[in-house]
């Protein structure tokens, strides 16, 4: 058997990668996201067909098992559960072929829904959901009407009600950009006076001088916090200002100081509310695992941004489905304040179903044919 490993920025082109170097026989054995976003999959094709390998040798039952003797138990098991998969992974590619002949519709509807890319448990869910007897685009507009129940866009506008609002999230998914965007909208309506900028980023080299340069564009002081004291005596001092805008530092879902962060627990007389950045072309894996570690920190809702960068969107879709944490912004390019936006469930939908017209449906049937439609759907 002949086993490689293949990594590329995303399943489809892994995907691609072993259909062109070990054909269609292929078989997946393992896939996993690695911490820079790369996803590598494990995978093998049997290069001397109709020889099996011979079948393990049986262990025989001792009182005494010597440390080389546990190594090989340990080692058969882990081999067994590689077969298993490898078992499991056929009968799952069976069963997608048996699905397209025995129930077309329905394989259709899900492969729809998967081409958007939502995760594999909501695609799922919505079928199973579904009517029996609707069919062709009435059964296509039930599911993402259902979808649709499942989303929800926060009904609070921060350019209209104020307050005090924090951008948390990971490093490098556009924090500091978003809050020159909304800043510049809050100034054409309101006026510069009624602004401040707050910045607790002391890590990251160039930050708070990003940050300064679009506020001098403004004509809006840009104060920095380095403690919790600091910041508390700041809010008090800005505490006349109808909007307060805090840029915090990134950090990775995996650093254990994000409760530490400067805004988490804060409990003022006027509430401070933080919004989770997040960048629409992650992962859904990584989505996942961004939302756990900053959700400890208590979140009002939810800014997608690098919209251009993404090749879909399901994935956002389906970490907003799962949560419930409402969408408040939609970000996209770098032209500051006019690349952002508040979008509706439709509008939201709509420009899932732009996405997967663009992208077309090519590399699920051989996920699905592979056995590893679930793997490779949260995986993209």
């Amino acid at each position: 058997m002949k086993i490689r490993q293949f990594q590329g920025r995303n399943m489809r082109t892994v995907m691609a990668q072993i259909h062109a170097e070990l054909g269609e026989e292929a078989v997946i054995l393992s896939s996993q996201t690695l911490s820079d976003g790369t996803i590598e999959v494990t995978a093998a094709v049997d290069d001397a067909p109709g020889h099996p390998s011979p079948a393990p040798a049986q262990v025989q039952p001792s009182h005494s098992v010597s440390a080389a003797e546990a190594r090989q138990i340990e080692r058969m098991s882990e081999e067994l559960a590689r077969l298993r998969a490898l078992v499991e992974q056929q009968l799952s590619g069976l069963a997608w072929g048996q699905a397209q002949q025995q129930t077309p519709e329905r394989a259709m509807l899900l492969r729809r829904l998967l081409a958007m890319g939502l995760g594999w448990e909501l695609a799922q869910s919505l079928l199973d959901a579904l009517p029996e007897g609707v069919t062709g685009d009435a059964a296509w507009t039930q599911l993402l009407g259902r979808l649709g129940e499942r989303l929800h866009i926060t009904e609070e506008d921060i350019l209209k009600s104020g307050g005090i609002v924090a951008l948390v999230g990971p490093t490098g998914v556009g924090k500091t950009t978003t809050i020159a965007k909304l800043a510049g909208r809050f100034v054409m309506r309101h006026g510069a006076g009624q602004l401040a900028l707050i910045t607790t980023d002391c890590y990251k080299i160039g930050a708070q001088a990003q940050l300064q340069t679009f506020a001098d564009m403004m004509g809006v002081p840009v104060h920095v916090a380095q403690s919790r004291n600091e910041l508390e005596t700041l809010l008090i001092g800005l505490r006349d200002r109808r909007l307060i805008l805090i840029d915090t530092a990134g950090m990775s879902q995996k650093d254990i100081r994000i409760t530490q962060q400067l805004t988490a627990g804060y409990s003022g007389l006027v509430p401070l509310k933080n919004y989770l950045v997040m960048s629409a072309a992650s992962p859904l894996k990584v989505m996942r695992e961004v939302y756990r570690a900053f959700s400890r920190m208590g979140l009002k809702g939810l800014i997608l941004t690098k919209l251009d960068e993404a090749v879909q969107l399901g994935s956002a879709l389906t970490l907003m489905a799962e949560t419930q944490l409402p969408l408040a912004w939609l970000s996209e390019g770098q032209r500051v304040p006019e690349d952002i936006e508040r979008v509706d469930v439709d509008h939201l939908i709509d420009r899932a179903m732009v996405m997967l017209d663009q992208n077309g449906q090519d590399a699920i049937d051989g996920a699905m044919r592979l056995g590893v439609g679930k793997e490779f759907f949260d995986a993209q």
